[in-house]
Order: structure tokens, then sequence, then C-alpha cells
């Protein structure tokens, strides 16, 4: 996170002041040294998006993927829509619970942590997303299809193969144990050997998958021919201990 995130917050920022605050950070290694995984980095890579497309990320991304696999309950940040009419949308959103201690859970922080409507709206690409079960299941299964749900194909069978090898292979100066021991695709976190955090123990060498601060788990198997969804409303600790049992549980269960 910037280092001033929090006021930013605070002061209900667009996402593009938190663009212009990631282009001013010094690089924490050389390019092709390292890797670690930022929010900053999925902010640039939105902002690319934008510059390329003309469009900003979050229309991008209705417009290429929510829609057409029919993902009509998820926006990358809430429209107005969603706040409007006799059943707004946003009432079938469960708020997160917030950790005692932290800045967010103080009386101020109200109008700009996990819950209020500014951080709902406000669709940054590296938290934002609101969706459901059955709408993510939609697009694991378009994963599982390599980039093809029924009659549409979203993404090329080369470019998920890209997305979900180790991309780490070819960077010769990141160190060979993260290479071989932490592997990393294209934004999606491999099955690591020997790390249960999340995941669990029982996934596959092909997996892959991410998950959120705020207790959310995402993995896909292609050997089991299975993804699993888990959205929750209480944050984990650093090492995911019960996401990891319920993972453990769900690939268990498999046959």
């Amino acid at each position: 996170m910037l280092s001033n995130n929090n006021e930013l917050r605070a002061a209900n920022a667009p996402l593009s002041e938190f663009v212009a605050g990631a282009c001013t950070c010094p690089l924490d290694f050389p390019p092709g040294r390292g890797v670690q995984y930022q929010s900053m980095g999925f902010a640039m890579l939105g902002e690319i998006i934008r510059q390329v497309s003309g469009r900003s990320c979050a229309q991008f991304l209705h417009d290429e993927i929510f829609s057409p696999l029919g993902m009509r309950d998820t926006a990358l940040g809430a429209p107005d829509a969603w706040f409007n009419g006799p059943k707004p949308k946003v009432e079938r959103i469960a708020e997160v619970l917030i950790p005692e201690g932290t800045e967010m859970a103080q009386d101020d922080a109200r109008h700009w942590n996990w819950n209020s409507r500014y951080w709902r709206q406000l669709g940054v690409p590296w938290g934002g997303l609101l969706t459901t079960p059955a709408d993510l299941a939609r697009f694991g299964q378009m994963l599982l299809g390599q980039g093809r749900l029924g009659d549409v194909q979203i993404v090329s069978r080369a470019g998920i193969e890209a997305a979900t090898r180790n991309q780490l292979e070819a960077m010769r100066e990141v160190h060979a144990d993260d290479r071989r021991t932490r592997p990393w695709g294209l934004g999606w976190r491999l099955n690591w050997a020997a790390h249960s955090a999340n995941f669990g123990d029982l996934l596959g060498p092909r997996s892959f998958g991410h998950w959120g601060a705020t207790g959310t788990l995402m993995w896909v198997d292609p050997d089991l021919d299975a993804c699993a969804i888990l959205l929750t409303t209480k944050p984990q600790e650093p090492a995911g201990s019960y996401l990891a049992r319920a993972s453990n549980a769900i690939a268990a269960a498999l046959v």
C-alpha cells in the first residue's frame, strides 16, 4: 500500500490519486530481480488498461468479461444504480468485520472503511470487486474451460496457459528457491510446495488462485477439474489457517 493510503481514503480521494502516488514510489528492487505482491502493482495495471482501451478498468472488465459471462451481480466498484430502487442491490452486500484496534475501526473511519459507500464505489483494481459465489463460479468455469464458457470465448487458450504457468522460470536473477518453490503466474499465485496458507495441502501442482484481505478465497485445480470459492466477512490472519482447513475439506471431498 501507499504510505499515505489511509489519508487518501479518509479524504475520499479518487482512484487517480492512488495511481499518481504509485508513480512516485521508488522501486524496491530492479525489474527482474525479485517478486513482491503489491496492491500498487494492480493500481498500475488498471491504469494501463485505461490508457490502452480508453475505458476505465471497471468499464473494461464489465464490457469484456463480466457481461459476456453473464456475471450480472459483479462490478469493480458499485454503480449508483445499486443504491437506488425499492430493493437496492447494496442491501445484499455483507458487511466485513473490521478488526478491532485498526485505523479502519475508528469512528471517523466509517466513511472510508471496507463497508463505506466511498470504498464500495471507488472500484480499486486491488480490492474493489463486488461479486457473488455464483458469478465467480462462472468465471472459474471459464478458466477451467481454457478461456471459454459455453459459446463465449473470453480469453485465448494461449492467454490462459501463460497466466497460469510459472512466469518466474525466465527471471534468472530471481533467487532459485523462489523460482522453484514460490511460483507466480500472471496475477495468479500458483501452488507453493510446503506452504499451506489459504490453499491448504491437497491441491495439485497446476492449481492457482488468489485470496483477499477480507477473508475471501478462490482456487482452480485443473487436475481436479474443479474450482473452490469461499467468501467470508472475517479477515484472516496472515497464515490463513481457517481457509486452509476449509480448502483441505473441499479438496478431500472431491472424487
